[in-house]
């Protein structure tokens, strides 16, 4: 799992980096927010994107007109509440296309005639817009929960709504001209430029870092350990082989952290609790969730093994020039003529002709 977090992680430097860029060429170019002092404003909402009201103060007011409806189940959205089609008819609840709370407001009145909701900036914290790298208050689209909701992807849930709706911001013109300096766009776009150098030698090292890059550097080696020796001849064709064999395992290994990357068990863990004892109706939802928490644990035993695959490749590669090194087998002693024994022998003969000569000496001296 380490490639994939690396690999996640230089997505993000890279996006960070883009960032740097765009926004260097964006401080060019004159920005729009809604709150502001002035006329009242209207801006038609995206199906998608999130809207900054940050500029709203504490107690300001956002009116927001107007409806979605899901081809899905005929649920009809409004920002803050939804109408569902029951067996007794239509039911109101809150639960609408808009966070409200967690977006830094709260509702203070709701047409539910001409679905108009006058939402009041709270002041407190709006952690769902910082999560859509926006400062609060703000109107962040529910999309992704409520298309859980309907085990949909968002993709699909957006393709089933019909309808618009409209913010009118009383407390001032929703489309106010900033122009920032041209430094803060020159120390953007030289932030950016920084980030991506760095970015790419980041690249190279993570490339160099994947199993995939250490089996065929490991088999360069074996392949080089195996020279031109004839009785190496079929152990180089394997090793050819061995390459192929972690090819497949790395496409496969791809694929299956794709695949896991869409699946969220915990969320579908969640799911699978709210469901548990409700009526026959869930019965069926939950014998969907439960074959896709089975599928998903057999994603993971599928991508353990095409891991430990690889490591098995690696290894072999590994050995192959350790086997095959002609430096093998080393003696502390050679059986023929060995040099150690020679040279002792050679100090030998010195100091048996060293003592003779002083025997020599010391016949002559007494004669």
């Amino acid at each position: 799992m380490t490639g994939r977090k690396s690999g996640r992680g230089i997505k993000i430097l890279g996006a960070l980096a883009g960032v740097s860029l765009l926004g260097g060429a964006f401080l060019m170019w004159p920005t729009k927010s809604i709150g502001m002092d002035g006329p009242v404003s209207h801006v038609t909402l995206g199906k998608g994107s999130a809207t900054s009201v940050q500029n709203l103060a504490r107690g300001g007011e956002v009116v927001v007109q107007g409806s979605l409806r899901s081809s899905f189940d005929g649920t009809v959205f409004d920002a803050a509440y939804r109408t569902d089609s029951t067996k007794t008819g239509p039911a109101t609840r809150p639960g609408g296309f808009y966070e409200t709370d967690r977006a830094g407001l709260r509702v203070s009145s709701y047409d539910e005639k001409t679905h108009t909701v006058h939402l009041v900036a709270s002041g407190m914290d709006a952690p769902a817009c910082s999560a859509a790298g926006l400062a609060g208050p703000c109107l962040v689209p529910r999309g992704k929960d409520l298309a859980f909701e309907r085990l949909l992807t968002q993709e699909e849930f957006a393709k089933t709504l019909t309808g618009s709706m409209e913010a009118n911001v009383p407390a001032g013109p929703s489309l106010a001209v900033e122009t920032p300096s041209h430094f803060l766009s020159y120390l953007s776009a030289t932030g950016g430029l920084l980030l991506l150098s760095w970015l790419a030698a980041s690249v190279m090292r993570a490339r160099k870092s994947t199993k995939i890059a250490q089996v065929r550097a490991a088999a360069k080696k074996a392949d080089h350990a195996t020279g031109d020796d004839v009785t190496l001849k079929e152990l180089k064709k394997k090793v050819k082989a061995l390459v192929e064999r972690a090819e497949h395992l790395e496409r496969t290994r791809v694929t299956l952290e794709t695949r896991l990357a869409t699946l969220d068990k915990n969320a579908l863990l969640h799911k699978q609790r709210e469901l548990a004892g409700s009526g026959d109706e869930a019965k069926e939802v939950l014998h969907v969730i439960e074959r896709e928490l089975k599928e998903h644990d057999k994603l993971e035993a599928d991508l353990r093994a095409a891991n430990a695959g690889m490591e098995r490749i690696l290894a072999a590669l590994r050995v192959i020039p350790l086997t095959t090194r002609t430096d093998r087998n080393v003696r502390v002693k050679t059986e023929l003529e060995d040099p150690v024994d020679l040279a002792l022998s050679e100090l030998d003969m010195r100091e048996e002709a060293t003592e003779e000569t002083e025997e020599l000496v010391a016949k002559i001296a007494k004669s």
